[in-house]
């Protein structure tokens, strides 16, 4: 069995065994944290964040960041880079069931505890949501007052949201740019 047919299967609904996100990527300079809701059945397979080819994420850092072919770099260069401008990523999610890559499709999710934020990331600043999976319910919108670290939506760098990726990529700028004062304030 392949790699991925292995990932595949503990996706389906009732498989004893669930998926694992990606080890969260930060250190202590992290000032901003971009949290993904929970890798596609792919990047798990690459484990790599946003490994789908489909996903536009890479092409928007590259944009933000002002590296042309950003994501044409290997996945261990894009991450050093983002080190190095203080980007952090992880996933809200730990672990769940679902039978695809589609957010819609996640069922009995566990989630990270983004409260060990404060302690290893003493730095951060803000929270970048790659989509608005976490912003949908009262439940997931606790989760990240209880981070106590102001957090702000992004547009999803998924190719099924469909705006234009220029746009994606101009509010995806300011975002990163701008300080936190448009960002939700949490109880810190």
């Amino acid at each position: 069995m392949t790699l991925l047919a292995k990932v595949r299967e503990t996706m389906k609904a009732g498989s004893t065994k669930r998926p694992e996100c990606i080890p969260r990527i930060v250190h202590p300079d992290t000032e901003i944290l971009i949290l993904g809701t929970f890798p596609s059945t792919i990047a798990l397979e690459k484990g790599e964040y946003y490994g789908n080819p489909n996903n536009h994420f890479w092409e928007i850092m590259g944009y933000c960041l002002n590296i042309p072919d950003f994501h044409e770099l290997s996945y261990e260069k894009r991450i050093s880079i983002l080190k190095k401008n203080k980007i952090g990523l992880w996933d809200a999610i730990k672990s769940c069931e679902r039978e695809t890559s589609l957010d819609t499709k996640i069922k009995n999710e566990k989630y990270n505890d983004l409260s060990v934020l404060r302690k290893e990331c003493p730095n951060l600043k803000k929270i970048i949501l790659s989509s608005k999976f976490m912003m949908q319910t009262k439940k997931r919108r606790e989760i990240l007052e209880k981070a106590g670290i102001p957090y702000i939506a992004a547009p999803s760098p998924s190719r099924r949201y469909i705006i234009p990726i220029e746009e994606k990529k101009g509010a995806w700028k300011e975002i990163l740019t701008f300080g936190t004062s448009k960002v939700n304030k949490t109880n810190r």
